[in-house]
């Protein structure tokens, strides 16, 4: 679909959205006014439902769950199949509203901008269309709380936690999806350290390794600090169990000794240009990737199983400009998509098991696995 917007890359005055079988292609015109249109996804392609010049959608929406099919804009809620703004639940001036998953929402924020009142968040479950408040807290030794999109979840989104920024960006801690709670607090950045510390999400809880890459930290599931232990190698950029992420323990095993046996899906990488995938050497589209460091569980957050389980689909960014590559799990071979070529960039707007959807110049583009 040619967005008639011009090159993305070169003139980034347009956006797209995508979640199930609705795409939203959000324009800024001339004018400083956003044209909104909306489409539904069909097998012979977009097919427009709408358009709308009377609401905006912010860029940190990119690559965000929607909230019971919602989207979250200033005015309220947006239905993407219709392009209508409902009022959102929480009061007006929340503050920020940071989708989990479709179910799970986090809207953290102050009273105004200028307000002296300690920062308050509430968790918000989509209740099957009747939204219900699953908790909410306020932050008395913290000057804000905001949710940091892109670490996803540890530990699941009913009992687990999320990575969240701290004192005004300046320590990063760990907020409970149960009941809100804030725990742990690390500098966002130590002067002298080349990189900040990585925090990778398990399935029932966090390895937070740290700058100097030479130990880590267990976190449980809710956000508490556990054992600190050794690291022996370069932790690996990728690990699946059945596409799934690992235990902590099973994180543990591989890091503080190299066992990788449990897992069926491994990337490792010393460097950009010497990796391995599942024991074997693999050379990667360099052409196609941002550079971002390919160890420390690099893309833990940024891979996906195709449907049918014969392509590993890896985000190399957590920006939306970020390229895609796709690993041919068999063969173990990675390319760049068909229609992409390296004088055009890419930026993956949608990426699951049955569809990517790619910015690719003037152009978003729609992949599905070959049948």
């Amino acid at each position: 679909m040619d967005t008639g917007a011009g090159d993305w890359f070169e003139s980034p005055d347009w956006t797209v959205f995508s979640q199930g079988d609705c795409l939203i292609l959000s324009t800024r015109e001339e004018s400083s006014t956003t044209l909104l249109r909306g489409y539904r996804i069909t097998e012979s392609g977009p097919v427009q439902l709408w358009e709308s010049r009377d609401t905006d959608i912010s860029e940190i929406y990119e690559g965000l769950p929607w909230w019971g099919g919602r989207i979250p804009v200033y005015e309220g809620l947006l239905d993407p199949a219709t392009g209508e703004v409902s009022d959102a639940p929480w009061p007006t001036g929340s503050g920020n509203a940071v989708p989990i998953d479709e179910e799970l929402i986090v809207v953290c924020g102050r009273p105004s901008m200028v307000s002296t009142e300690p920062p308050t968040c509430s968790g918000w479950e989509w209740n099957e269309g009747s939204p219900s408040k699953r908790w909410s807290r306020t932050y008395t030794d913290s000057e804000d709380v905001t949710p940091l999109r892109g670490h996803g979840v540890g530990g699941g989104p009913d009992q687990g936690s999320v990575v969240v920024s701290t004192d005004a960006g300046r320590t990063v801690s760990f907020m409970s999806l149960a009941d809100g709670t804030v725990r742990g607090m690390w500098p966002t950045r130590i002067e002298g350290q080349e990189a900040p510390a990585a925090y990778i999400p398990a399935s029932d809880g966090w390895v937070r390794v740290d700058e100097s890459r030479t130990q880590a930290t267990v976190i449980g599931a809710q956000g508490r600090e556990g054992e600190t232990f050794a690291i022996s190698r370069t932790p690996d950029a990728l690990l699946l169990v059945d596409g799934q992420e690992p235990t902590v323990d099973q994180f543990r095993r591989a890091y503080e000794s190299g066992d990788t046996s449990w897992a069926d899906t491994v990337l490792h990488c010393e460097d950009l240009f010497e990796c391995t995938f599942n024991g074997s050497p693999i050379a990667l589209p360099a052409d196609s990737f941002s550079w971002q460091g390919v160890d420390d569980g690099a893309y833990q957050e940024l891979a996906v199983l195709s449907a049918d389980r014969h392509a590993l689909l890896i985000r190399t960014t957590r920006r939306t400009s970020s390229p895609l590559i796709l690993i041919d799990i068999e063969a173990g071979t990675a390319t760049a998509p068909a229609h992409a070529s390296a004088s055009v960039d890419q930026g993956v707007v949608r990426m699951d098991e049955e569809v990517i959807i790619t910015i690719e110049g003037s152009e978003v583009v729609g992949y599905r696995p070959v049948q």
